[in-house]
């Protein structure tokens, strides 16, 4: 993925000698992506998910752009880094289409763009945001903005950068090497002393150190890590003035032309003709004619003539003719011909996968918003509708997305069940949000319910936030459930996984519709993940789908007391559960990691996935148990 620069406020994807690049590049059988990005014109706004990254860099005291606002500052460049994550983001989502592979990509940028790719590959990890993670990156002439960014396993980097830059100075290439060093990341650092900012302060196409120029150099380190080669991590001082590389030597002259070859011999004169043949000897003379023979002898007599023979008796009359046979009856016709045969069926359609389709509009403050999901299919054709499990991301209602880790690699375990999943965004406290009539009953049963401030200390605020939640969750089902033949899903077999503020959601939306008459598809299962009732001692009723229910007895956000409402209330309408405490573990996947904590060998993680196929397939088994797990 190519990242052009510009300082935030100019250039695009096609300025030279991008073009020349990409063109390099796919000569080498590479696919190249070049990317533009939102630039202070548009007076960008960073979404949600980035508003922490956004105050980080707004925290940090500068933002490498210039200008006053250091607030619109700090929103153009966490929504150009946004910007290079969603392009990443799509390319993962696409790679089949594109016939990429994204587990094998580098990122090269330069100035503005290579502070978007410094930060997509070391600087998204400590603000839960989820990114595909380059193999190797390129730095022309870019920086970071807040440090201590770069950890052990992340990519190697090729640095460049001139020592006299009047725009990023030499220091902070100076800082990224210093952290890559300090993490024992390898790299390549070529210095052009003399050097200047941008690709006229570089030429990076004629400098050379070794006899190869620098952009090639550029072009051996990405080969040499995503296709195996040896690698050169190295530390080189170029001088901005050094010659180009020598011409090579002109062309040897050919050889001189060979003689023309000798002329043939003359042809050898024709051969004499042979003598005239001697003339015949004449014939002798004719013999004479032998003497005529002596006159015949007279014939004897002839003998009498015989009698006559007496007449013979005249022959019997012939039989009459037998009659003719019977004409053989005229052929049966011909069976008819059999009808051609019908044709084949039409294959049946293959899903596909999608992302941020949108799935309905919530009120705001402000007017209206649109609500997004992402679907993750199996691939494979349509010939039955399958289960799914529906998703949706925690974050105490203001911060966090659908693509956060882990939910994406969660989304794989379902669509590797052979089930479809669905990821769902949300309206969060930013968002002002807005319920509607419907579920304004719902919006007063929180206010009356004495819930202190969990996320604002305006009450009424706080109430419109979280039935807005509850209302876009159930609006996900029912999109789902009006699309179902689309999206290959049986309604009638589908899970709710929730965690935190995700959870609060599914946890209303599976049991606290009914009393409210507001119609909604129910799921099979519910799975939550350190989440609470908001409202209502008795939500839960027989028949209502089977809860798995994730707490740690430390939890500081959503107490572990309220695991244990739900436990009760389960048993007071005698659903089944399953109950997994985890002693001494606080909130959120940090507090219970999920992928190592384990209940008779096997993960949380596994448990959770187990306790869904158990309840959708025909043949499941569910495991109906309470169990405590030290952290």
């Amino acid at each position: 993925m190519l990242v052009h620069g510009g300082e935030f406020d100019s250039g695009e994807k096609s300025d030279a000698p991008w073009p020349d690049i990409a063109q390099s590049l796919t000569d080498q059988d590479y696919t190249v992506i070049s990317i533009d990005y939102r630039l202070s014109s548009d007076a960008p706004v960073p979404s949600a998910e980035f508003h922490p990254l956004r105050d980080a860099i707004l925290a940090s005291g500068e933002t490498g752009i210039t200008g006053t606002d250091t607030d619109a500052q700090a929103d153009i460049l966490a929504s150009a880094i946004e910007d290079g994550t969603s392009a990443l983001r799509w390319v993962e989502d696409h790679q089949d289409e594109l016939c990429v592979d994204a587990s094998q990509f580098a990122i090269w940028g330069e100035s503005s763009g290579a502070i978007i790719a410094l930060h997509l590959a070391y600087g998204l990890d400590e603000y839960a945001i989820y990114s595909p993670q380059p193999d190797v990156l390129v730095d022309y002439w870019g920086r970071f903005i807040y440090g201590g960014l770069i950890s052990g396993s992340d990519a190697p980097l090729l640095i460049l950068h001139g020592d006299q830059d009047p725009v990023i100075d030499y220091g902070y290439a100076l800082d990224i090497q210093a952290e890559a060093e300090a993490a024992s990341v390898p790299y390549a650092f070529y210095t052009v002393t003399d050097g200047g900012h941008g690709f006229a302060g570089i030429e990076e196409n004629a400098l050379t150190a070794d006899g190869v120029t620098l952009r090639q150099h550029a072009f051996d380190f990405i080969t040499s890590h995503l296709r195996d080669g040896p690698s050169v991590y190295e530390t080189r001082k170029i001088s901005a003035s050094s010659p180009p590389p020598p011409a090579p030597p002109p062309p040897a002259p050919p050889p001189p032309a060979p003689p023309p070859p000798a002329p043939p011999p003359p042809a050898p004169p024709p051969p004499a003709p042979p003598p005239p043949a001697p003339p015949p000897p004449a014939p002798p003379p004719p013999a004479p004619p032998p003497p005529a023979p002596p006159p015949p002898a007279p014939p004897p007599p002839a003998p009498p003539p015989p009698a006559p023979p007496s007449p013979a008796p005249p022959p019997p009359a012939p039989p009459p003719p037998a009659p003719p046979p019977p004409a053989p009856p005229p052929p049966a016709p011909p069976p008819p011909a059999p009808p051609p045969p019908a044709p084949p069926p039409p294959a049946p359609p293959v899903p596909a996968s999608a992302s941020d389709v949108i799935y309905g509009t919530g009120l705001t403050a402000a007017g209206t918003k649109d609500l997004k999901l992402d679907v993750y299919q199996t691939g494979e054709a349509c010939t039955d509708l399958r289960p799914f499990v529906m998703l949706i991301h925690g974050g105490g209602f203001e911060e966090g997305s659908k693509s956060m880790s882990p939910w994406r690699s969660l989304a794989g375990d379902i669509t590797d069940l052979g089930y479809t999943a669905i990821s769902i965004d949300y309206r969060m406290i930013g968002d002002r949000p807005r319920p509607s009539a419907e579920f304004e009953p719902v919006r007063n049963d929180i206010l009356a319910s004495g819930l202190g401030p969990l996320i604002t200390y305006d009450l009424h605020q706080q109430a419109d936030v979280i039935a807005s939640a509850i209302e876009d969750s159930v609006t996900a089902l029912r999109w789902v459930e009006a699309n179902q033949e689309d999206l290959c899903v049986d309604m009638s077999r589908f899970a709710v996984w929730g965690d935190s503020a995700g959870a609060v959601m599914g946890l209303h939306a599976a049991y606290g519709m009914d009393e409210y008459d507001i119609p909604v598809p129910e799921p099979d299962v519910v799975i939550d993940y350190w989440g609470r009732f908001i409202y209502g001692s008795n939500l839960m009723a027989a028949g209502d789908p089977p809860p798995f229910i994730l707490h740690g007895t430390q939890d500081e956000v959503v107490n572990y007391s309220f695991a244990l409402d739900i436990r009760n209330q389960a048993n007071a309408a005698r659903i089944p559960y399953a109950f997994y405490t985890v002693t001494g573990a606080k909130h959120g996947f940090e507090g219970i990691p999920i992928d190592t904590l384990t209940v008779n060998g096997r993960t949380l993680r596994q448990l959770t996935i187990d306790y869904i196929a158990d309840h959708l397939e025909d043949d499941g088994s569910p495991g109906y148990e309470t169990h405590s797990i030290p952290r």
